[in-house]
């Protein structure tokens, strides 16, 4: 058992604080076989196919240059596709460093696959910048830039979509995550579920437009898991941020995400109620409306 899942483990017998489990280690780990885990501010997995490599969310514009590398240290063979689960620039914007080598490869480049709303999204994000950046700065006590280049989306949906690469076969569903452009993904063959940013409330964030706190608000994720729920408790949840929370000794069993729930550090409940501070182990630039 490596590095990674050892503090999943060492969390389910309560050997640490479920906080832990929200603190970036930069750690690179196949998790199960033919699945590779970056341990990052947002986590990128990387799935190998027999057509090539599948990136479930891509990470950040800063730290691109990292996420390439260590995926290059485990793996050398073309990227084929890459999901965003939503259109956040610390998990939408990794990308150029694999394109440009696609691009001086020969390859074909990778397919870019999210939902329909991410394109307005980045559309918003190209005209804000300015004021995204001074919101991201006071927001974490950090001195933050922002993009102004996206790559969008070629393969976008609205309600699902079934992403077949090679061997592999993926269900992608859109609900209403942290924002109104989320992908939560359904692996069935290895009853892996990519949750993405669904959990996570914004609401103590300044950036969140009042309109979406108030139309989405706290309700947000319980429709999505309620569609997580229908995929039977022996699944797996794989979160955008923290590790992934297999059950004891590696499998989910009978617990299914209601314990995952249980050890998963919420901060709606120590952040909720004000903007969150950088000592808040979820604290992540790249958070906007």
């Amino acid at each position: 058992m490596g590095d990674i899942l050892d503090l999943a483990e060492r969390s389910w017998r309560g050997e640490i604080s479920p906080r832990e489990l929200w603190r970036p280690t930069g750690k690179r780990e196949e998790i199960a076989p033919g699945v590779l885990f970056l341990h990052t501010g947002v986590n990128v997995t990387v799935i190998r196919t027999t057509a090539g490599l599948v990136l479930v969310d891509t990470g950040s514009y800063a730290s691109r240059a990292r996420t390439f590398a260590a995926v290059r240290a485990m793996d050398t063979r073309r990227v084929h596709a890459a999901v965003y689960t939503h259109g956040h620039v610390d998990h939408a914007c990794g990308l150029p460093p694999f394109l440009e080598e696609a691009r001086d490869k020969g390859w074909p480049a990778p397919a870019i696959v999210g939902h329909r709303n991410i394109a307005a999204r980045f559309d918003r994000y190209r005209h804000t910048a300015p004021w995204n950046g001074l919101s991201n700065s006071r927001q974490f006590s950090i001195t933050a830039t922002w993009p102004t280049a996206y790559d969008y989306p070629d393969v976008v949906y609205d309600a699902t979509h079934r992403l077949e690469v090679g061997d592999l076969q993926l269900e992608l569903t859109h609900a209403r995550g942290e924002t109104d452009d989320h992908t939560w993904i359904w692996w069935p063959a290895r009853r892996i579920l990519f949750t993405g940013d669904q959990g996570i409330r914004p609401a103590g964030a300044p950036q969140p437009r009042r309109r979406e706190r108030s139309r989405a608000g706290h309700g947000r994720p319980r429709a999505a898991r309620r569609h997580h729920s229908h995929r039977g408790p022996r699944r797996i949840p794989w979160p955008a941020h923290r590790r992934p929370l297999p059950g004891p000794q590696g499998d989910s069993g009978a617990h299914g995400s209601a314990r995952a729930r249980s050890t998963s550090p919420c901060c709606a409940r120590t952040c909720r109620a004000r903007p969150i501070s950088p000592s808040c182990p979820r604290a992540a630039p790249g958070r906007a409306s």
